[in-house]
């Protein structure tokens, strides 16, 4: 569903959207202007560095390109947000810091933290002060996850505190129903005595329908039908959560892929989600994924 479509599904003007770009994508195009409506959206863009290890970085291999995203940010009208290296710490991901820096995108942890702080100088010495910088580990707390403390670069050089997490409901390779407290907790409390600054935003997230079965990779990882759970109670839950005072977003990643994350995924869903976008709580920005 495309994003004039989802907003008149929802019956709500929605006030950030976000999409995924690699690092062969100039920031600050057509693209962006058309999602920001004139400003009356933000825009979040999950900035992934493909091909590129952290040395590249901080050793100016990559500055012609930042150079072209410089140019053109200079030029756009409004405030973008990016969050390089989503996922960092995550152990699936190919920029995860790691203690060899083994990692196809990545290099250690030292390396990274050269690099995210290069990227953002190189920015703050031409001059481009509408490109904010979104700090955007995972929720999750696998053993061979990287500690988000060794790879913080400081509250000097972040603008924001992103978090991604999902309910990935029961299947069969052992992940379990989790309400939205119990995926975020542990990674905000985390985050926020890192940095007791800025504001932080669940840059993604999303239920399982529990109504369908999802048969990604069937057998291996069947998510079947759950009659014992709600997905509107999920997003009830949710929206009603009192755990995180800090959290001024959420973005919902809506999309079928590894599961049904849409928010029109059945009626339930739909019908929850929007009896709070109607009225939002004060302090949330509604933000989904075009």
């Amino acid at each position: 569903m495309d994003l004039p479509a989802l907003e008149s599904a929802l019956g709500a003007r929605l006030q950030i959207t976000s999409a995924f770009v690699d690092w062969s994508y100039v920031l600050g195009g057509v693209n962006e202007v058309w999602m920001a409506d004139g400003g009356a959206r933000k825009v979040l863009l999950s900035w992934e560095p493909h091909g590129i290890r952290f040395t590249d970085v901080s050793g100016g291999k990559e500055d012609r390109y930042l150079q072209k995203v410089a140019t053109s940010m200079l030029a756009y009208p409004h405030t973008l947000h990016v969050r390089p290296w989503p996922e960092m710490n995550a152990n699936w991901s190919t920029w995860q810091p790691t203690a060899d820096g083994g990692k196809t995108n990545g290099g250690t942890p030292a390396q990274f933290v050269a690099a995210w702080r290069y990227l953002v100088t190189f920015f703050q010495r031409r001059g481009v002060n509408n490109l904010k910088f979104v700090f955007n580990p995972d929720s999750s707390n696998w053993l061979n996850n990287t500690s988000v403390s060794s790879i913080w670069p400081g509250s000097e050089y972040v603008d924001l505190l992103g978090i991604d997490g999902y309910n990935w409901g029961n299947d069969s390779v052992g992940n379990t129903w989790r309400v939205f407290d119990n995926i975020f907790s542990n990674m905000y409390t985390t985050l926020t005595a890192l940095d007791s600054i800025h504001p932080v935003w669940i840059t993604e997230t999303g239920s399982k329908e529990p109504q369908k079965e999802d048969n990604w990779l069937y057998p291996k990882e069947s998510a079947p039908v759950n009659p014992n759970h709600n997905k509107g109670t999920w997003i009830n839950q949710m929206m009603s959560s009192r755990l995180f005072p800090r959290v001024e977003g959420i973005a919902w990643f809506n999309k079928r892929k590894e599961r049904d994350w849409r928010l029109e995924s059945s009626s339930v869903s739909l019908n929850a989600i929007r009896s709070y976008l109607s009225t939002p709580p004060a302090r949330l920005d509604p933000m989904v994924f075009p």
